[in-house]
C-alpha cells in the first residue's frame, strides 16, 4: 500500500489525546472486584462513536499501527472494552464478502454487535481450548476469552481456513467468569451443539491474524506499564526516607531511568513493526515477532522494578498499580508469549531481506527519536533532584550514616 494514503503521525496524536481524554471521563476501573457487563457494553457503546471499531477493515482510515494506539490507551486506563477482539475481527474478515461476515461487521461497526474473539486451536497455549463445527453446529470449551458476558457474538477459529460465527445468547451457550493472576475479565465458553454460521476465508490469515494479536496485547501491556511507571514517578517525589523524597537517592533514579528507556524501546518496536505491517513489507512477520519477543521481556522487568518502587503499596488492591502489574503479566504471556515469537523470528522463512533492516517509517528520524529517550532520562533523573556525586557529599555521606561504635 502507499504510505502516502495512511494516517500520519498526527492523525495518531489527535486519536491518542481524544482516547485519554474520553477514558479519564467516562472509565473507572476497580481492581477488587469484577466490572459488570453492563458498564463494559456501555463504555463500548461509547467508544464505537469515537470512530475505534472499523479501525483494521480499510488501513487508510485507520490500520494496525492506530489500533496500537487504542489498545495502548485502553490498558492506560484498566478498560477491558473489547477493541482486541473487534481489531481482530475487522482484520479476519474485511476481505471476506460472504453474508455472515458482511453482516457482522457491519453490525461491530455501528454498534450493534459486540464480539468475543478465541483463536481456539490456533492459540500456541493448548490450555485455551477448541471448537468442532459440524453441520452447522458448534461445540466445544473455550478459555481466557475477554469480556464474553459483554458481547453478543463469538468469533473462534476452527481451523486454518475457516472461522465460526456464534450468537451467545443462543440455546446451548453457557458462560463462566474465570479469574486469572486475580484478575477478573476471562470466561470460559462452552458450547453444546450451538448454531453456528461458517465464514471460509479467502486466504489462510490465521498466522499473520496471530501476530496482529500479539501486537495488539503488547500493546496494551505497554499502556498499563506506561502508566503505572508515571505513578511511580510522582511517587517517588512523594514519599520520604532519611528524611527525603526516595526519587533523590541514585539507585530509585537509575531504576527508573532504565525502566523509561525500556518502555521507549517497546513503543518505538512495536510501532515500526506495525509501520511495516500496514506498508504490506513482505518481511513485517520479522521484526513483528523480534518487537513481540523484547516488549514481553522489557515489559514484565519494567513492571518488576515499578513494584519495587513502589514497595508495600503496590500490593494493595485499593491502589492503582496492582491491576497494572497483573495487565502486563496477563498480555505478555498469552498466545504463545516471548517463547512462541522468539521460535517464529528464528525461522527461515521470516529471516528479512537486507533492505528491511533499515526500513523506517517515512518522515521520520530515528537517531533522533533514540537521542530524545537519552535527553528525557536525564530530565528525569534533574526532575528527582538528582545532584552529581562529589567528595564532599561524599564526606557527609559517611559522617550521616556512621555505624554505632
Amino acid at each position: 500500500m502507499d504510505l502516502i494514503q495512511l494516517p500520519n503521525e498526527e492523525v495518531r496524536q489527535m486519536l491518542r489525546d481524544s482516547l485519554r481524554g474520553f477514558l479519564a471521563a467516562q472509565w473507572r476501573a476497580d481492581g477488587e472486584q469484577a466490572t459488570p457487563p453492563e458498564e463494559v457494553s456501555a463504555t463500548w457503546t461509547r467508544l464505537v462513536g469515537q470512530g475505534v471499531a472499523s479501525l483494521g477493515c480499510d488501513f487508510t482510515e485507520g490500520g494496525l499501527r492506530e489500533i496500537l494506539v487504542v489498545m495502548a490507551e485502553l490498558g492506560r486506563a484498566a478498560c477491558p472494552a473489547p477493541m482486541w477482539s473487534a481489531a481482530l475481527t475487522n482484520l479476519a474478515l474485511s476481505g471476506v464478502h460472504t453474508e455472515a461476515a458482511v453482516d457482522l461487521l457491519q453490525k461491530l461497526h455501528v454498534g450493534a454487535a459486540r464480539v468475543a474473539f478465541s483463536f481456539g486451536v490456533l492459540d500456541p497455549d493448548r490450555n485455551a481450548g477448541s471448537v468442532r463445527l459440524e453441520n452447522g453446529r458448534a461445540t466445544g470449551l473455550l478459555r481466557f476469552v475477554e469480556v464474553a458476558e459483554s458481547c453478543t457474538h463469538l468469533l473462534v477459529a476452527v481451523d486454518k481456513s475457516a472461522l465460526a460465527v456464534v450468537e451467545l445468547s443462543a440455546s446451548g451457550v453457557n458462560l463462566e467468569p474465570t479469574r486469572a493472576l486475580g484478575a477478573w475479565g476471562f470466561h470460559e465458553v462452552r458450547l453444546n451443539s450451538v448454531p453456528a454460521s461458517r465464514v471460509a476465508l479467502e486466504r489462510p490469515v490465521p498466522d499473520d491474524l496471530l501476530i496482529d494479536g500479539k501486537l495488539a496485547l503488547m500493546a496494551r501491556a505497554y499502556g498499563a506499564a506506561r502508566r503505572a511507571f508515571e505513578l511511580a514517578v510522582d511517587y517517588t517525589k512523594e514519599r520520604k526516607q532519611f528524611g527525603q523524597a526516595i526519587g533523590k537517592f541514585q539507585a530509585i533514579q537509575h531504576k527508573l531511568a532504565d525502566c523509561l528507556i525500556a518502555l521507549e524501546g517497546v513503543r518505538l518496536t512495536l510501532d515500526h513493526a506495525a509501520h511495516l505491517h500496514d506498508g504490506n513489507d513482505r518481511d513485517w512477520r520479522y521484526f513483528a515477532n523480534s518487537a513481540i519477543a523484547f516488549a514481553g521481556d522489557a515489559l514484565r522487568r519494567v513492571s518488576l522494578e515499578i513494584q519495587h518502587t513502589f514497595g508495600a503499596i503496590g500490593y494493595a488492591e485499593e491502589h492503582e498499580a496492582p491491576r497494572h502489574f497483573k495487565r502486563v503479566h496477563l498480555d505478555t504471556i498469552a498466545l504463545g508469549g516471548t517463547a512462541h515469537a522468539r521460535s517464529r523470528s528464528r525461522s527461515a522463512s521470516s529471516i528479512p531481506n537486507s533492505h528491511a533492516i533499515s526500513a523506517r517509517p517515512a518522515g521520520s528520524d530515528w537517531d533522533g527519536r533514540r537521542n530524545s529517550v537519552v535527553r528525557r532520562a536525564h530530565r528525569l533523573s534533574k526532575s528527582l533532584s538528582w545532584k552529581p556525586w562529589s567528595a564532599a557529599r561524599h564526606r557527609e555521606s559517611a559522617r550521616r550514616f556512621r555505624p554505632m561504635r
